[in-house]
């Protein structure tokens, strides 16, 4: 009995320890897979460590904090980084998109939206349009002055622009866009001297004073328009100079011979082999404000005569034909270019204009002839100018090159199509004048235009300010039922 007992209680013991094996087995695979699970759960901690970092690093950009804008999916950051990649990045409305998408994948930002195209659009033109709103004028409790320019002629469309610059020269470098402020942009199908005075009317009344002088170029709209205002203007240097330049030598008969010889090689050679060494592009308005690119590429073409190949040679032999009217402008030209320096350096006050007087009778018995009478027409216009400043301490301004530097930015970004003429997308402008060049951004407070601005503002401004859309109105008329 007892061995029965024995060998019923071994079977007991061995059906107990094959239960434990299996019971060991199976715990030893759940460790496994609890081991595994784990490895999974460290890495994806990672992850979101490494995601809350880069979240950390860009401002927290999916919206989390105090950052929200009202009524606006995205936060302040994203809004900035869009315009500013826009503003000074140079890129297109879907370049931005696209460098965002990219940003979001190589960085994990882990966005699941973006924003689009139109979206982006919609914020260059809001901060555009609160800024335009809301000039600083702190910085114009002293005296101020404007530029004033019909910048853009479009078909029907002609565009006048008014920037504000403060009255006093105070830095040793010509004007900057940082320095000035846009104060009007308006476009009517035609600008008579009422209009022009009607406009800078508006601005003396925004502004809460008048301007203490104005600068402009020749336009003969413009003039009679700061005489209706009763307002002191004084001529664009650039623009007086290039006008005394096509006084004497628009009807010369060499520079007439050289010009035509110009346009003749560029029209035969444009889709040759020699194209590469053509002559710069020269512009079809205001040609003499661009002239001395044209003579240094003639000079540099003389000098490397030698180097270029038989082909090459007998194409552009016609350039030693022209020799000496070429030396002539070159002459002439570089004299301007220091003129030019010395006001732009240093403004238009008694001391520069004496320096320049100085150059122009140190220089006038040792050029040819008409140079001598395009350096006496800028001896008059530089005494013509010096009786306008109320004294001899006084530095003003006397250059519109950012107005042409800040419209010819439009100009790039516009639709090529004409009909779309000039669009809300002009209020853009407004944000380059506010480029922090070291730090490569837009500075606006971003949050607040955003919340401010309501589309229907700008389609109001638009509606005031603007011509109706050539484009659209094309559209509609042509539009058939179907």
């Amino acid at each position: 009995m007892e061995l029965k007992e024995e060998k019923r209680r071994a079977k007991e013991v061995a059906k107990q320890n094959s239960e434990l094996r299996g019971e060991n087995r199976k715990l030893r695979a759940r460790l496994k897979e609890l081991e595994l699970s784990n490895s999974k759960l460290r890495e994806k901690n990672k992850e979101l460590k490494k995601l809350t970092f880069v979240k950390q690093r860009i401002g927290n950009i999916t919206q989390v904090g105090n950052t929200g804008i009202l009524r606006h999916k995205y936060d302040e950051l994203m809004v900035s980084l869009c315009v500013n990649i826009y503003i000074t990045g140079g890129c297109g409305f879907r370049g931005v998109h696209k460098i965002i998408s990219l940003l979001n994948k190589k960085l994990n930002w882990g966005l699941d939206q973006l924003p689009c195209k139109s979206t982006v659009e919609n914020w260059v033109q809001k901060a555009g349009y609160h800024l335009y709103k809301q000039i600083d004028k702190t910085k114009y409790e002293e005296d101020y002055s404007i530029i004033v320019d019909e910048c853009m002629v479009m078909g029907q469309e002609r565009m006048i622009g008014v920037l504000g610059i403060p009255a006093v020269k105070t830095e040793s470098e010509p004007l900057k866009l940082s320095d000035a402020d846009i104060l009007g942009i308006h476009v009517k199908p035609s600008w008579n001297g009422d209009c022009v005075s009607a406009l800078i009317n508006t601005v003396t009344l925004e502004m809460g004073k008048a301007p203490k002088y104005v600068i402009s170029d020749g336009g003969g709209n413009i003039r009679t328009g700061f005489v209706k205002s009763g307002l002191l203007r004084i001529n664009d240097i650039g623009h007086q100079i290039a006008l005394f330049l096509e006084q004497i030598y628009k009807k010369d008969p060499g520079f007439i011979e050289f010009n035509n010889a110009l346009a003749l090689n560029k029209f035969k050679e444009v889709m040759k082999p020699t194209a590469y060494l053509l002559p710069p592009q020269q512009r079809s308005i205001a040609r003499f404000m661009n002239l001395s690119s044209v003579v240094k590429w003639a000079q540099k073409m003389i000098a490397i005569q030698p180097k270029l190949k038989p082909d090459e040679e007998k194409v552009f032999s016609y350039i030693v034909n022209h020799k000496p009217i070429i030396e002539e402008l070159n002459h002439i030209i570089d004299f301007v270019g220091q003129i030019l320096e010395e006001i732009k350096y240093k403004g238009l006050s008694h001391l520069s204009i004496k320096n320049c007087i100085k150059k122009c009778e140190s220089i006038k018995n040792h050029v040819y002839k008409k140079a001598q009478e395009v350096i006496k027409k800028i001896t008059d216009y530089l005494k013509s100018e010096r009786d306008k400043l109320p004294d001899s301490k006084t530095i003003w301004h006397a250059s519109s090159d950012i107005i042409e530097s800040l419209f010819g930015k439009y100009k790039e970004m516009k639709s090529p199509n004409k009909l779309h003429g000039v669009t809300p997308f002009v209020l853009a402008l407004s944000l380059y004048t506010k480029v922090d060049k070291n730090e490569f951004e837009v500075n606006v407070n971003f949050k607040t235009a955003m919340e401010k601005v309501y589309l229907r503002d700008i389609a109001s401004w638009s509606k005031t300010n603007l011509i109706e859309n050539q484009v659209r109105r094309r559209s509609t008329m042509l539009k058939t039922e179907g």
